[in-house]
């Protein structure tokens, strides 16, 4: 939050600069994203934590908040001044902390010792917007994201595993932002604010297995959602 007043600087004085030439319509550029999030559907689920199957309760993943950072290319066509569709090809990285009790393999862990664990999630994100320039200074934009989730490890001062995650995903997409560019307008920055909200779960879905004949239990619904602050440059 004591960030606010300096986005909100940056996004006034972008305001005041050249916004998008008329007489273009066709971009390649990059971005770079630095992600703030949390969980939504984090419910309980049922499980056999330790080592017997004779103890079934329920829990969830607990989660806190993510940071993350994302960076990748873009490509953006006008269909005329006022609307058209960016494409973006994105490298995600994730993290976020864990309650491990439920990925707790230790035999002799007692059922009520809880202690964090940090999740690192790596995924392709492709996001396909509708991009709106109601003036050629702003943009409002919405659309929907597909995720490839290349996998996952969980870390914590005990031990470190693989995370099984969901192969693919989607989610939906909404944003806004200003526009500003050098006085010959050969380059285009802008800097902007999305939130993505992930519509399809992290872990894969099924029975988790993590150690045989210790602990079991069924994956977690978890979906994720991110705040982004995006500053991408077009030529």
């Amino acid at each position: 939050m004591k960030n606010i007043p300096l986005i909100a600087l940056l996004l006034v004085s972008f305001a005041l600069a050249d916004g998008v030439p008329e007489d273009r319509s066709f971009y390649w550029g990059g971005r770079l994203s630095l992600l703030v999030g949390g969980a939504w559907n984090d419910e309980p689920v049922k499980g056999v934590f330790n080592s017997t199957r004779s103890v079934i309760e329920e829990s969830n993943l607990r989660k806190n908040n993510d940071m993350g950072l994302e960076f990748g290319a873009l490509c953006w066509y006008r269909l005329n001044r006022f609307a058209g569709f960016e494409a973006e090809a994105n490298l995600r990285w994730t993290g976020f902390t864990l309650e491990n009790r439920i990925y707790n393999r230790r035999l002799d862990a007692s059922l009520d010792e809880m202690y964090d664990a940090s999740l690192l999630v790596m995924s392709f994100d492709a996001p396909v917007v509708l991009r709106v320039t109601p003036s050629p200074n702003y943009y409002l934009e919405s659309g929907a994201q597909f995720n490839l989730n290349i996998g996952g490890e969980i870390a914590s001062t005990e031990e470190s595993f693989d995370f099984d995650c969901e192969g693919l995903g989607w989610a939906l997409v909404f944003g806004a932002g200003a526009f500003s560019s050098n006085p010959s307008k050969n380059l285009l920055w802008s800097a902007g604010v999305r939130l993505v909200v992930d519509m399809i779960r992290i872990e894969k879905e099924g029975i988790v297995e993590i150690k045989k004949g210790a602990t079991y239990r069924e994956a977690s619904p978890l979906k994720l959602w991110n705040f982004q602050l995006n500053l991408a440059f077009y030529f």
